[in-house]
């Protein structure tokens, strides 16, 4: 389907047409009396087309995107081309692109002799260049490419515009009072848009890759994470990998080896104050071990046998 509207959109003598979606099993007779110029697409079905191809027709050339829903189409599926319609409008307007550049019109037999001009207004737009990239192999890639390539022909863009509760993109923030830095989110990140720091305690975060699913908050056991939906248009911002958070590295007080973040040890701390195992200096102090040096020290005092 992208390849026709790309190969349409640079064949046509018009530097910028309409396009227009519709069902291909329906036909209203007013797409016989559309502008001179305009490109209509029929689909088995016009839930087969959404942000990606809307976007990327505008960025190959289209003045306008006009996607022609039944009345008759389901709930669910209106849903979720209202939705969709919802964030790329809220794109356009972020680059101060009219968001009439994309509209979804719903339509049945009694507009059969409405005229296309009343039904549909085509307001003027500013005329953009025809780009010339090769679409992604995903269509959140191609999403992003044909957003990179309006936001820079845009007159004015803002750097960032948000996005409402359940957009595909957007970053996480995470409370630093809160966040132990326990790595879970990490672990849980499905899109590759969370790492750790290696030796360092970080958590580390590529927005470009955020695909706001929500398991790194729902994984949280500190409840540190809240999703913040939204689109940045500045590319390398976007890709670059930047510190959401960081802390202050706990050393063995044995061998001086790193093995937590001091935020964590003084959870542990806080949390074992009252329990039975933990009351005398000596045990106390196996808090601040590593792993390995606390287990020595445990048998080498001879905890194990007051143990039995």
């Amino acid at each position: 389907m992208l390849a026709s509207i790309r190969l349409s959109l640079t064949a046509t003598l018009d530097p910028n047409p309409a396009v227009i979606f519709h069902d291909a099993g329906f036909v209203p007779a007013l797409l016989q009396n559309v502008p001179r110029g305009t490109l209509c697409f029929s689909v088995d079905s016009i839930e087969a087309v959404g942000m990606d191809t809307w976007l990327a027709a505008l960025a190959y050339g289209a003045s306008h995107v006009v996607v022609l829903a039944e009345n008759d189409i389901t709930p669910a599926v209106f849903d979720i081309l209202q939705t969709q319609m919802s964030y790329a409008t809220k794109i356009l307007e972020g680059m101060r692109l009219e968001k009439e550049r994309i509209q979804m019109i719903r339509v049945d037999h009694r507009h059969q002799e409405t005229s296309f001009t009343d039904l549909i207004p085509l307001g003027p737009v500013r005329p953009t260049r025809p780009a010339r990239f090769a679409p992604g192999d995903t269509k959140r890639t191609l999403i992003l490419q044909s957003i990179d390539y309006l936001y820079e022909q845009a007159p004015g863009a803002r750097p960032l515009t948000a996005l409402a509760q359940g957009a595909p993109f957007g970053e996480i923030i995470i409370d630093s009072n809160t966040c132990t830095l326990c790595m879970a989110c990490v672990a849980v990140c499905p899109a590759k848009a969370l790492y750790d720091g290696g030796d360092m305690p970080q958590i580390r975060f590529v927005e470009a890759n955020c695909v706001q699913c929500g398991l790194c908050r729902r994984a949280c056991p500190e409840n540190a994470i809240r999703l913040s939906p939204r689109i940045v248009f500045d590319t390398e911002a976007r890709r670059s990998l930047r510190i959401l958070n960081q802390a202050e590295t706990f050393c063995c007080v044995v061998c001086g080896r790193p093995f937590a973040t001091k935020a964590i040890v003084d959870k542990i701390v806080q949390k074992l104050s009252g329990h039975w195992m933990y009351q005398d200096d000596a045990s106390k102090q196996r808090l601040f071990m590593c792993g390995e040096c606390r287990a020595r020290d445990f048998f080498e005092a001879g905890a194990g046998r007051s143990c039995r």
